[in-house]
């Protein structure tokens, strides 16, 4: 990606930004997305308070091969005090 900042007294006044390729697109339309940053502050904010999954809790969670055995761990970490990350997996 392609950043040109014009400058105006030695400050920058603008940033054209040129996608190269379709991440690129796709990085730029997440970074300004006001829902996925919201979501972002409130689970940055849920593992900072310790409410966070630990690695081996995420392990098991990729490792199911159904919608019903994921959804089945998610509601046992819930029960138990280890909720998952604001917004779900």
């Amino acid at each position: 990606m392609t950043r040109i900042a014009p400058l105006a007294d030695v400050k920058a006044v603008a940033v054209l930004v040129s996608p190269v390729d379709d991440d690129d697109v796709e990085n730029l339309v997440l970074a300004r997305s006001p829902q996925l940053q919201k979501l972002l502050k409130k689970s940055r904010a849920s593992i900072a308070a310790g409410r966070g999954l630990s690695c081996q809790q995420i392990g098991r969670i990729r490792k199911c091969t159904t919608m019903n055995e994921s959804a089945t761990i998610r509601n046992s970490q819930q029960q138990h005090g280890s909720p998952l990350l604001t917004g779900g997996l």
